[in-house]
């Protein structure tokens, strides 16, 4: 039976062997990305690189296969799991190397989009019309299941595909941008379609549109679509649609690393529906980045589409969170964008970075899932000779199905060289989200009482009345114009945070305050040294008091103001800047600041922190205003304003944070009048974005409220995809977490970040309130007059206090009481009082129980010593009898 068994085994093992052909390059054992075997069934006069696409319901693949060095125009069905051929190699109408391909795996088709065939020389030309073909395996044979003429104009290439959540529309993005590749300069927006067209009606080999016209982009800062070497990724989630768009890829792009102007970003497409002529709207999402050379990748399982931009010697892929419409986080890889695909279970990202040489060549990955996605890690051994090996562009798969990524690579070691597909596994575990921390852990959900129980109590808020951002300084500024390094300007972010209270809190062991009228950043301060104008901008005001030293109250310095009382549990602060309606920004310290495209004229902040009177709540409230601004000349606003407060008992139901009440008034665009003394926000951000015309764009941003259940914590912060996409790119501090009620961005964006950022009135403030029992097992004590004691009143009904606070000790809150003494006396009233007490409270009674246990535990023990000692003897005496 053995002997069969190891038969088997080796025949099984020799199979395995003959069908690696391609012998695999070493690779190191540390290694997670493992490669475990290579399907040698690529045709022996293919002349590229070959393309595996994968149907996991059906467990097929199809390689695609050309005798010419680039496209493919012939097909075989292979499985997945082994790589043995299902069908012979047969011809299909060609498609180029960059053209979407989509698996519709309801309907077992491959659906992409085609071209005229391969001619010597490695070049596919676009036909007259854009064409769309369906493959499948049909009883053994890969057939030609249809070939559909799209209504898109002559010139027009297919560039992305994508499904609707159902599968059964098919969205087709396609530009027409003739002048991109012999232009010098940039050229302005090219043609761009979206069409949506029924599958089933494909299937009919008929185009069964949904609309009546293709919808066009229109003109606008989309100046063509990130497409180079790979498809344009096409991300679709409900009525919503994302593509990456980047600077037409010319002479000057290729050769310099300059976008010309033009903004690259991701364009977002609203209510993108059915309806036979949908009322289509479009938002813009700026990157700073080099995208004349760039692709784009995406992930339906995190709704995340990832914008490549190339740098020297590597590639930084952007990561958009589409749910949120924010850039999250970064991948940083060495080579140039190579091919990329994603795990559409888990949204662990895989991708090729290749360069000619062998050190640059990398295959790597890194997960999507996380809010700030993973730098991941890559590979050179021996991933780096499979990748430098070919010059064309490497088309990534994987199947969820065998779980398993299919790399195809050119071995040169074999004369002429052999393409194959080498089939790699991750053996890394994937991303798992942490478990949710709750806030309420260890609190008491009761009455703080004194005696019986104690607290932590804490609160901090921040708040400033404006803040001026030029992320990358006036470096960032010249390196996108004239190629400056840094070599004439100091490089560095420049700020200016006016009306600023940095930190102000309140708790149980200290009261603490920093308010200054107006601070700068470092860099700023050098050069106000170097200009022999002093290191430091204003002095800011700031007192603490721990309930041994106080400071003297109140503490000032110029405009700005702290008030630090422990005693009376309470923190105050406040600064106001007066600008003059002419805020000016620094270049470089020996010459004259220049005019900021946003003027703020006024501005202020206030914290008030205060413990509310017989040990209540811990309330904070927090304000800013902004006055007369102006931005561009062209907008103006009379005042902005944003209120926040917080507070919380530590009980249930008593927490309160409420979202900033954001307020705007005296709105004008070019002199006239928007809305009157107060508006509304999103009726003024869309009036004024349409007058600026994307050289501006304002904003309202949303704040995270929380609540924990147990009313332990509460706080209002920028919500964390706000927050990861200010320390992203605006360069902020990650510890910055106030909202603004208004914020303003001048783009001033090229290969490198450079935006004016100006924020105004953010406020945010967090409050803690941890109660929990000072002796669980006696309670409290007696009180001297002979009367009840403290009492502890834990979950129950309560009325509500202004402000959603709840009362201590309210009608409908069960208590529990310390005993009275009693002028009685005695074993007797002992027990009494001890048998009213487990009648009562069991609960409370067993502490007691416990104790009486210990100290009965000896006589327990003296007594069956005894017993076991005179056993004996009594068993004599019964014998006896």
């Amino acid at each position: 039976m053995h002997r069969r068994w190891i038969r088997a085994l080796a025949a099984a093992a020799a199979m395995a062997c003959a069908a690696l052909a391609v012998p695999l390059p070493a690779q190191a054992a540390e290694n997670s990305l493992v490669v475990t075997g290579s399907w040698h069934r690529v045709p022996a006069d293919t002349g590229g690189l070959p393309m595996l696409t994968a149907d996991s319901a059906a467990g097929d693949g199809y390689l695609l296969s050309s005798k010419q060095p680039t496209g493919w125009d012939r097909a075989q069905a292979v499985s997945l799991v082994s790589g043995r051929p299902l069908s012979k190699v047969v011809d299909i109408p060609p498609l180029e190397n960059r053209a979407p391909i989509l698996v519709d795996e309801k309907r077992h088709v491959v659906i992409y989009a085609g071209g005229t065939a391969p001619v010597a020389g490695g070049s596919i030309h676009a036909p007259a019309a854009a064409v769309l073909v369906g493959i499948g395996l049909r009883a053994g044979v890969v057939r030609v299941l249809f070939r559909v003429t799209t209504r898109l104009q002559p010139g027009e290439r297919v560039a992305g595909l994508s499904f609707d959540d159902s599968g059964d529309d098919l969205l087709v993005l396609a530009t027409h941008d003739p002048n991109a590749t012999t232009t010098l300069a940039p050229a302005g927006s090219p043609l761009i379609h979206l069409d949506r067209l029924s599958v089933d009606g494909l299937m009919r080999n008929v185009s069964a549109p949904r609309w009546t016209s293709p919808y066009q982009l229109p003109a606008g800062p989309c100046a063509a679509l990130v497409t180079t070497n790979q498809p344009a990724a096409l991300l679709v989630i409900g009525s919503r649609v994302y593509f990456g768009c980047g600077a037409p890829t010319t002479l000057v792009s290729r050769a310099l690393t300059t976008n010309g102007g033009v903004l690259p970003g991701i364009m977002g497409l609203s209510d993108v529906t059915s309806a036979a002529a949908p009322s289509i709207t479009t938002t813009y999402f700026p990157a700073p980045g080099q995208f004349a050379v760039g692709e784009t990748v995406l992930d339906r399982h995190t709704r995340r589409l990832v914008i490549t931009s190339t740098l020297n010697g590597g590639q930084l892929m952007r990561v958009f969170d589409t749910d949120h419409g924010r850039y999250v986080g970064t991948i940083k890889t060495s080579g140039n964008p190579d091919g990329a695909v994603s795990d559409p279970r888990t949204g662990r990202l895989y991708f090729a970075g290749g360069l000619a040489a062998v050190n640059q060549a990398v295959l790597g990955r890194a997960d999507l899932a996380p809010l700030v996605p993973t730098q991941g890690e890559i590979q050179r051994d021996p991933f780096g000779g499979m990748i430098a090996s070919a010059s064309d562009p490497t088309r990534l798969t994987f199947d969820p199905g065998t779980d398993r990524l299919f790399l195809p690579w050119r071995d040169t070691s074999h004369t002429p060289a052999v393409y194959s597909i080498a089939v790699v596994r991750d053996t890394l575990p994937r991303y798992t989200a942490p478990p949710e921390l709750d806030p309420d852990t260890g609190a008491l959900d009761t009455v703080d009482a004194a005696g019986l129980t104690d607290s932590n109590r804490s609160s901090s808020a921040q708040a400033f009345g404006a803040d001026y951002q030029l992320v990358g300084g006036v470096t960032n500024l010249g390196q996108n114009t004239a190629g400056d390094q840094g070599s004439v300007y100091r490089p560095g972010t420049r700020s200016l945070r006016q009306a600023y209270v940095k930190q102000a809190s309140l708790g149980s062991d200290g009261s603490t305050a920093l308010a200054v009228a107006a601070e700068e950043d470092t860099a700023t301060d050098a050069d106000r040294s170097d200009a022999g104008a002093g290191g430091t901008f204003v002095p800011p005001a700031l007192c603490a008091d721990f309930g041994t030293s106080p400071s003297r109250q109140p503490v000032a310095s110029l405009t700005a103001s702290v008030t630090c009382d422990f005693g009376k549990e309470q923190t105050h602060a406040a600064a106001r800047y007066t600008g003059n309606d002419a805020v000016l920004m620094t270049t470089k310290g020996i010459d004259s600041p220049v005019v900021a495209p946003v003027q703020v004229g006024r501005s202020s902040a206030e914290v008030l922190s205060q413990r509310l009177p017989h040990r209540g709540a811990l309330r904070t409230t927090v304000t800013a205003t902004a006055e007369n601004v102006s931005v561009l000349g062209m907008v103006t606003f009379g005042k902005v304003s944003a209120t926040a407060a917080v507070a919380t008992n530590g009980r249930r139901g008593t927490g309160l944070a409420t979202a900033p009440a954001v307020q705007v008034s005296g709105v004008q665009i070019n002199g006239a009048p928007v809305c009157g003394p107060v508006c509304s926000t999103a009726a003024v951000a869309d009036a004024a974005n349409k007058a600026l015309g994307g050289r501006a764009y304002i904003s309202f941003p949303q704040a995270q409220v929380t609540r924990s259940r147990g009313g332990s914590t509460v706080s209002v912060t920028q919500d964390s995809w706000y927050h990861a996409e200010r320390v992203l790119d605006f360069d902020k501090a990650d510890n910055d977490y106030a909202v603004p009620a208004m914020s303003i961005t001048v783009y001033l964006d090229g290969t490198a970040k450079s935006r004016l950022v100006v924020d105004l009135a953010a406020v945010s403030a967090s409050a803690s309130y941890r109660i929990y029992a000072l002796d669980k097992f006696t309670g409290g004590a007696p009180t001297a007059s002979g009367g009840t004691g403290p009492s502890l009143v834990t979950a129950g009904r309560t009325s509500t206090l202004p402000g959603g606070l709840q009362p201590v000790g309210s009608a409908g809150s069960h208590v529990l009481s310390a005993p009275a003494a009693s002028a009685d006396a005695g074993l007797v009233s002992g027990l009494g009082r001890a048998l009213r007490l487990g009648l009562r409270s069991p609960a409370a009674a067993l502490p007691l129980l416990f104790i009486w246990a210990l100290l009965g535990l000896p006589e327990y023990l003296a007594a069956r010593r005894r017993l076991l000692l005179e056993l004996p003897m009594l068993t004599r005496e019964q014998d006896i009898a």
